[in-house]
């Protein structure tokens, strides 16, 4: 959300259009080389389809794509200052053969007078439609008054080099739109609180893989860090299958308009997050990857990869279909795409991993230089802020064991001696969780810790966690000789528990 000021009031409103270059489709026909009535459209791109649906459900159909004879009247609230100020550029572009210079003094006094009539003073407001066109969703079919030198002078502004945003908000009673235009508009997102301005926001991008054993809580601990940013992230967890296409985009089938099966390149979440950063520069944005090492990074990043490195000189050339879709999203050259892929500087990328997986696909080094690492160790302390320490093993109901003080002496003296397992074996603090209050249900223990232990851990290990003879099938029936088996295992590895 931005602040903009509508007469002398601070409201929320939200970007849908951020354009460096305007199209073909806004010129006025006598600055049109080619032929067509003259159309001034202005079109809302598709990543910011979402947005607008919000503010007008009517214009999608049930399933969110754009829809034909529809429309919405939208009043267009402009600043008379943000106007005149751009007098001078627009005069000295303008082709005099073709069109007459704007008349600045005539100009101002008619968009005074304009706003007097609407009850305002540094703004006014023209209507027009929001609805459908041949290349998708826009401002059309413009109401201008004043006549027609004065709605001539007013489109004047929506020639070929202009810059601009456009924010959408709800204003009491109607959804309206607030248009800024200026040279430096995006790129500097200059925001209208009181002259205000933003260049970008200035956090630091992070690149960073938290990696420890099982359930030591590395998603909290990225929940953490995000806390109050989760309008700005998006999840992913990574497996076997995934890869390029499910992670950057690719060909798919999808319906159109007309609910006719095309072909046609579909964003993802890698490629959808690239476009909002870059278009909207004063938010940051965080990708989280959840489980960054079971799926196949190489395959997963391809090229993309070398964007990790965050080096403006090393810029990467997109695929044809790619750098078709990022030109409608963002403007052919718009600088994240003129001279090939660069991540945005308000782009951060938080990922998990459990060392325990790192065998599943193993990254190179190529690939794991290019981020920070943050080791997130077991906590063995027990107090207010370590949760896991008041969980409790309940065996029977004469028979606990704090969780604990289970895992140390599980990780410490079984684990960590053993030159074959390490580290990478040892249980976390959240590797279970109680289902309610702190009480961890036999029968949940020996589901997951026990079968953890027995087939990922010990088995193919000499141990004395688990006596001779025995088997995971020992453990069941979990009421008898389950509980059995757990006071059994308790005592062998020092643990008297509490009755």
């Amino acid at each position: 959300m931005t602040l903009i000021n509508i007469n002398n009031t601070l409201i929320e409103a939200e970007v849908i259009v951020d354009k460096k270059t305007i199209n073909d489709e806004t010129i006025l026909q006598i600055r049109k080389n080619g032929s067509g009535a003259p159309k001034h459209h202005i079109f809302v791109k598709t990543p910011y389809y979402p947005i607008l649906k919000k503010y007008f459900p009517n214009l999608f159909n049930t399933v969110g794509q754009p829809q034909t004879g529809v429309k919405e009247i939208v009043k267009n609230y402009f600043k008379i200052s943000s106007l005149i100020n751009e007098v001078e550029r627009i005069n000295s572009v303008i082709d005099i053969n073709k069109e007459q210079p704007i008349n600045k003094a005539t100009l101002l006094n008619q968009l005074k007078s304009l706003a007097v009539s609407q009850g305002l003073v540094t703004e006014f407001y023209l209507q027009s439609d929001l609805s459908y066109a041949n290349n998708g969703l826009g401002f059309k079919n413009w109401q201008l008054q004043g006549g027609t030198s004065f709605g001539t002078d007013i489109l004047k502004f929506f020639f070929h080099k202009t810059q601009l945003k456009v924010y959408i908000f709800d204003n009491s009673t109607e959804n309206s739109a607030f248009w800024e235009i200026d040279e430096s508009l995006v790129e500097s997102s200059i925001t209208a609180i009181s002259g205000a301005s933003v260049l970008r926001n200035d956090e630091p991008a992070k690149q960073i893989i938290y990696f420890g054993a099982p359930g030591t809580g590395k998603s909290y601990k990225v929940a953490e860090v995000l806390k109050g940013k989760e309008l700005t992230t998006q999840r992913v967890t990574f497996f076997p299958d995934y890869d390029y296409s499910s992670f950057i985009g690719g060909y798919k089938p999808k319906q159109d308009d007309n609910d006719n099966i095309v072909y046609g390149f579909v964003p993802q979440i890698f490629t959808d997050m690239y476009v909002q950063a870059w278009l909207n520069p004063e938010k940051h944005y965080y990708l989280v990857i959840e489980e960054i090492n079971r799926g196949n990074c190489a395959e997963i990043f391809g090229d993309v990869f070398q964007l990790l490195d965050r080096n403006q000189d090393y810029k990467v050339s997109p695929s044809n279909e790619l750098k078709i879709y990022l030109s409608e999203a963002m403007g052919f050259d718009h600088e994240g795409l003129i001279n090939g892929l660069v991540l945005p500087f308000n782009l951060s990328i938080l990922a998990t991993m459990n060392t325990s997986d790192q065998s599943l696909y193993p990254m190179d080094s190529a690939f794991k230089r290019r981020w920070d690492w943050e080791y997130v160790p077991i906590d063995y302390i027990k107090n207010d802020d370590n949760k896991s320490s008041a969980f409790i093993i309940k065996v029977d109901d004469d028979f606990s064991v704090n969780w604990i003080d289970f895992i140390e002496v599980i990780n410490k003296n079984n684990i960590m001696d053993n030159p074959n397992l390490g580290m990478d074996k040892c249980i976390g603090n959240y590797f279970i969780k109680p289902k309610s209050g702190n009480e961890i249900q036999i029968k949940d223990f020996i589901n997951k810790v026990i079968f953890y232990l027995w087939n990922d851990v010990f088995k193919d290990e000499d141990n004395t966690v688990f006596a001779d003879k025995t088997s995971y099938e020992s453990f069941f029936p979990v009421e008898t000789n389950g509980v059995e088996q757990v006071k059994l295992l308790m005592q062998r590895i020092g643990l008297v528990g509490n009755s």
